[in-house]
């Protein structure tokens, strides 16, 4: 018979995947909210624009999961209590310097490219300010979540993403709606999101010594996931930036908009971007590489039925869910999703590998892959975009992912053999 003290252990993880899932339905919802309103308000050809500039803001985001989040949340749980404080110190500081420097050099290369198409180059102080607190909110709710303390994460977000569409909706109704001041919405929201955070900003304390030493322990994990993620965004991407330049803003605006359509069984898998990998590195350091397996086994099970069902429900009926949420303007590009639920299937099978590597602290191989993935979708993608257009775009982004997945199911199994046989 169990004994009665694992119940409120049981309880307390139950309440925790509660609070995380229902964050990332604050956070998902919000951003899936954000693009529609900013699609019905400013008009297909402006979203396109905005989708553009934002994956320009992914770029560095991207680097900032790989150098700072995922590192804390693999070394973060493993920690002994006496260690807490001096680490995230340092690594907040270490955010600090990321951030400042990260914007300033993105908001740089935004404006040269802005300059060099003949385009309005207005916008690059706000998107700077929404770059930069954005970066900070993010970072700030990844550390509740390390620590496993959701409820203050979920505040976080329903300052930033719920203050932001309400916000929205009222500067579209008075007339003041346009690109830079979605941006500057995007800023002064996330510094919202801050508030919850503060009590733990006025604790911290840095020293050199632990600064240089998280920097290197970061760079060690985190260099290879840098150069894997980016080359991963490059696959992901790659579609939109192509199809901007060689089909116009407002085919990347109708591709995005079914992109997001089907995006939103993210709400449940981006949750357990903030779950999975902490509780995976902490089987793994408690009970080793079979508990490991078997946990992501259990995940890969139940998500990819989540993700299999959701997928059919939208492309059985695309022009209905399109015209929902973004309406008629986008109707035409309703067929797009029978191609992108397939390639939704192969990126969900491509987040227990990537935990599990994170999990024994081996990412090397990611780079790899993904390096591989991107040069066969930079092979295919122009090619195929200008014989077969949007088809032939999300075709080549479609076979690079499978080759993704294929490539880090591979490496990860061949570490776990390694690892169990001691070879």
């Amino acid at each position: 018979m169990p004994s009665s003290s694992k119940f409120p252990r049981l309880s307390e993880r139950h309440s925790r995947i509660s609070w995380v899932l229902l964050d990332q339905m604050v956070v998902s919802g919000g951003n899936f909210l954000l693009s529609v309103l900013i699609a019905r308000f400013l008009g297909i050809t402006a979203y396109g624009e905005y989708v553009l500039l934002w994956i320009a803001a992914t770029v560095l985001f991207t680097l900032q999961q790989s150098l700072i989040i995922r590192p804390m949340m693999s070394f973060g749980p493993k920690l002994e209590e006496h260690e807490t404080l001096d680490y995230y110190s340092t690594l907040t500081f270490q955010q600090l310097i990321f951030g400042l420097a990260g914007s300033t050099l993105m908001s740089g290369f935004v404006y040269f490219l802005l300059r060099w198409n003949d385009l309005d180059t207005s916008v690059i102080v706000p998107f700077y300010a929404a770059l930069f607190t954005w970066l900070w909110q993010d970072y700030i709710r990844r550390y509740f979540f390390t620590i496993e303390r959701a409820k203050p994460a979920f505040y976080s977000d329903v300052l930033a993403y719920i203050t932001r569409i309400g916000l929205l909706v009222a500067m579209s109704m008075h007339g003041h709606l346009n690109l830079g001041s979605v941006f500057w919405l995007i800023a002064a929201t996330s510094l919202l999101g801050l508030i919850p955070g503060w009590s733990f900003l006025s604790k911290l304390r840095v020293s050199s010594e632990h600064f240089t030493e998280n920097v290197r322990s970061h760079w060690r994990m985190g260099k290879w996931l840098s150069g894997s993620r980016l080359l991963q965004m490059a696959t992901s991407e790659g579609p939109f930036a192509v199809a901007g330049a060689m089909l116009g803003a407002e085919v990347v605006g109708g591709m995005r908009a079914t992109w997001n359509v089907l995006a939103m069984i993210h709400i449940l898998f981006q949750g357990m971007d903030n779950l999975v990998p902490v509780q995976g590195a902490k089987l793994f350091a408690a009970k080793g590489t079979g508990a490991l397996v078997a946990y992501l086994r259990k995940f890969t099970l139940l998500g990819g039925a989540l993700t299999v069902f959701a997928m059919l429900v939208v492309v059985a009926v695309p022009e209905f869910w399109v015209n929902l949420f973004y309406g008629e303007e986008f109707l035409k590009y309703a067929w797009i999703t029978r191609i992108q639920a397939i390639i939704f299937v192969l990126i969900f099978l491509a987040h227990p590998l990537t935990y599990g590597l994170c999990a024994i602290e081996y990412t090397r191989p990611e780079m790899y892959v993904n390096a591989v993935a991107t040069l066969v979708g930079a092979i295919l993608i122009f090619p195929m975009t200008q014989w077969w257009g949007i088809t032939g775009n999300m075709a080549a982004f479609g076979i690079a992912q499978a080759v993704a997945v294929y490539l880090m199911w591979r490496a990860f199994f061949d570490r776990i053999r390694q690892m169990e046989t001691g070879s």
